[in-house]
């Protein structure tokens, strides 16, 4: 079982947005394999974004109790930080 959940609100555009967040999404998965990647998208079909529907989407993916939020497209600096975070936490 993963330890915590990385929820990554992303609303696909198939271009540089896309290529940004897939480098993003690698970079989490490298950092922390142990966690758990989840991707939430808007699903209401309205051409305003909503970005709560997507942070929402993407909590329901996650099956642990330590949900974080991460924008798509975050500056990933090093393990060391992110894991001083989950130590506060």
């Amino acid at each position: 079982m993963p330890d915590f959940s990385i929820c990554i609100p992303h609303h696909p555009d198939h271009g540089v947005r896309d290529a940004i967040f897939a480098c993003t999404r690698a970079r989490w998965h490298t950092l922390f394999p142990q966690a758990e990647i989840c991707v939430g998208e808007d699903d209401t079909g309205d051409p305003l974004l909503n970005r709560c529907r997507m942070r929402n989407n993407a909590a329901k993916q996650a099956t642990t109790d330590t949900l974080i939020f991460v924008d798509s497209d975050a500056a990933i600096l090093s393990a060391d930080d992110f894991t001083t975070v989950l130590d506060l936490l």
